[in-house]
């Protein structure tokens, strides 16, 4: 197979697309690799959430979310330019309510703590925010009010990326990869059906399907697939003006092409399934139902599922493989690749072309943290 390149990316979605345009924007010639269209798996419906709150315990992955937020803030606007892709992202405030006891503590807790990337944060009692939005249920008991909040279509995002990345001399090609060809503990290629594709670095950006790079390291790639469900209403009355939800799960916002979008499920034990389900529609409608009542009237349009790739202790696997030189992973992501591939491509970037990180410390994202102890 005729094809060269001095970085090979495996994976076209938002994280791999994201790796790609940062490695060209830092004058690497790139080839990305993969069996379907960029953006066709996770990244076609995600929902491109980008909240501004601290919603991890780890403040490494905090200050990550803090650096994707501001790239993305960036970045936005110049795939725009760049490519002409409308990518319907919107900056707006976000209003999510307590509908349980146990979310007024957890609500109070996310606004006494400092807004990423210089966000307001504030918890309000039901009656404030019923102020703020009147078609809120009466049921509500407070809710998390911030400004700051982005929100973009992750598919159209993903093309952006992939785009602009051309742009710059990237190549996409479609290609299943089966394993690697290494000449000791040093990358050579990458074996596909139909022949090796010489290379001395790579960065394995699978997503879901992560875990099978383990058997070609031999080291553990521990990437679970969490199955996600979501979907979208049309619905003729106001829009909604803050980007909705429940503390602590759900989401329910107005999306820029004027549909609804209401989600999602988190299935453990569903593989790599991506069928929809009456079950998930229906505890969707009724988590949009119990947060604004007058939506009973909405219409589903559209239902997505797909497996999210979430790492054995919650934080993505960004960094070199330990068992085989010039291997760099880019995985792990869970729910929030949309929101960090910003910063986790610039990362893995930085990683491949210079050895250090100009976005964040490496050592809490490495991939041989999974090694055992020797």
């Amino acid at each position: 197979m005729s094809i060269s390149a001095e970085v090979v990316v495996v994976g076209a979605g938002s994280i791999g697309c994201a790796t790609a345009y940062a490695l060209a924007r830092q004058g690497a010639k790139v080839i990305v690799l993969d069996r379907e269209a960029p953006g066709a798996g996770a990244s076609f419906h995600a929902t491109g959430l980008l909240p501004p709150w601290q919603a991890s315990t780890d403040p490494a992955l905090n200050a990550l979310y803090d650096a994707s937020l501001r790239l993305s803030r960036e970045l936005f606007p110049r795939l725009q330019e760049e490519t002409g892709i409308p990518l319907l992202y919107q900056v707006g405030e976000g209003l999510r309510v307590a509908l349980r006891d146990d979310q007024v503590p957890l609500g109070r807790e996310l606004a006494a703590a400092p807004g990423l990337a210089g966000a307001g944060l504030a918890y309000l009692d039901a009656g404030e925010a019923r102020r703020l939005e009147p078609r809120l249920s009466p049921d509500i008991l407070g809710g998390l009010w911030c400004d700051g909040f982005l929100q973009v279509d992750s598919y159209r995002y993903t093309l952006a990326l992939a785009q602009a990345a051309e742009g710059l001399g990237v190549q996409f090609q479609t290609a299943y990869v089966t394993g690697l060809e290494r000449q000791g503990r040093r990358l050579r290629g990458l074996q596909t059906p139909t022949g090796v594709i010489p290379c001395d670095r790579a960065v394995l950006a699978l997503g879901a399907w992560s875990a099978g790079a383990g058997a070609w390291l031999g080291m553990p790639v521990p990437v679970r697939p969490v199955k996600g469900q979501n979907m979208r209403l049309r619905w003729e009355g106001a829009p909604l003006p803050y980007l909705m939800g429940q503390i602590g799960w759900g989401h329910l916002i107005q999306r820029g092409d004027g549909y609804l979008s209401a989600g999602s499920t988190e299935e453990e034990g569903m593989g790599l399934d991506a069928s929809t389900t009456a079950e998930a529609r229906d505890r969707l409608m009724k988590h949009a139902l119990a947060v604004m009542p007058c939506l009973e009237t909405a219409q589903v349009v559209q239902q997505f599922a797909g497996p999210r790739p979430v790492s054995q202790d919650g934080l993505p696997i960004m960094g070199p493989a330990t068992t085989l030189e010039g291997v760099f992973l880019n995985t792990g992501h869970g729910y929030s690749g949309i929101f960090l591939a910003a910063a986790s491509g610039r990362h893995v970037a930085d990683l491949v072309m210079e050895g250090r990180s100009s976005i964040a410390a490496p050592d809490p994202f490495l991939p041989a943290r999974f090694l055992p102890d020797t």
